[in-house]
């Protein structure tokens, strides 16, 4: 008889290869439906509304492939905990996290400018720019919290916390799919999580993940080449010792679960799907690293 953990990684297995195949098939079906209304997909006139369908499904398939897969279990979370009557902690906690994280960000992409990774150019038109903050600043962050924080550290919680973290921000890294995202938002994503962990609701991952998000599209605008200024070397040592003091963190909170993280990669190897997955995103990683090797 199949555990209950095997069960669940199936289904997650399966939620996460629906949403891979929902989102491209409703782009497609939308993308239809707008040319027979007569629209020039390519006239950059356009790119607004079709970078706007494109936010949206990709949000949308998230929901499609939760009906399909996980709506049996109980995954209820709370974004707001209305019964806590003082934030001060949380708030505090919330501006530590947003300054580590962004300077992870742009510690991993200072590294990869260094070794030719040909980063984009940002040059984005203020209406272009509105409509990215609205989406990627506060409704994907929304949908991706309550999606990888939520229900997928949910979904595992009667395994132990460190399990259900180590899958939620291993997926999280990877559903990224590519080299500039995936690694820093593995430890992104457990930043993430132990947020929600201590304070039992969504709401300070959100409005970090949505703070992240908004300086992630304002600051390389802006900033970037003063940033590419900084000397290597400070770099490192910053970089490693907020990595080390991250590993540190969650070694002395959650030390008594520690060992259960080798549990992770055996019950993973149990849903083929969720290894499909794995498959697709690494390759869609790796493929991403060449770029380096063909600029």
């Amino acid at each position: 008889m199949k555990s209950d953990e095997t069960v669940k990684m199936k289904s997650l297995g399966l939620f996460l290869v629906l949403q891979s195949l929902a989102s491209p098939l409703l782009i497609g079906i939308c993308a239809t439906f707008l040319k027979t209304l007569g629209l020039d997909l390519d006239a950059a006139e356009n790119l607004i509304i079709l970078s706007a369908v494109v936010f949206l499904l990709d949000l949308v398939s998230y929901f499609v492939a939760y009906f399909l897969s996980l709506r049996k279990y109980d995954l209820k979370v709370k974004i707001i905990d209305h019964t806590k009557k003082s934030r001060t902690g949380m708030f505090r906690d919330i501006v530590i996290v947003f300054f580590i994280s962004s300077f992870l960000f742009y510690f991993w992409n200072y590294l990869l400018i260094k070794v030719g990774y040909p980063m984009s150019e940002g040059d984005i038109k203020f209406s272009f720019l509105t409509l990215e903050l609205a989406i990627g600043g506060f409704l994907v962050p929304i949908v991706e919290e309550l999606v990888f924080r939520g229900w997928m550290m949910r979904l595992f919680e009667n395994r132990g916390y460190i399990v259900s973290l180590t899958i939620s921000s291993l997926t999280f890294g990877l559903a990224h799919g590519n080299i500039v995202q995936s690694v820093p938002c593995i430890l992104f994503g457990i930043i993430l999580g132990i947020l929600f962990d201590k304070y039992g609701e969504l709401l300070p991952s959100i409005i970090v993940h949505s703070l992240h998000n908004i300086a992630g599209i304002i600051i390389p605008l802006i900033f970037m080449d003063k940033l590419m200024r900084i000397p290597l070397y400070l770099w490192l040592i910053f970089g490693s010792t907020i990595c080390l003091a991250i590993i540190v963190k969650v070694k002395r909170a959650y030390r008594s679960q520690f060992e259960k993280v080798k549990e992770v990669f055996s019950l993973m190897t149990k849903s083929k799907l969720y290894m499909l997955f794995i498959v697709i995103e690494i390759i869609s990683i790796v493929s991403d690293i060449l770029k380096i090797f063909n600029h």
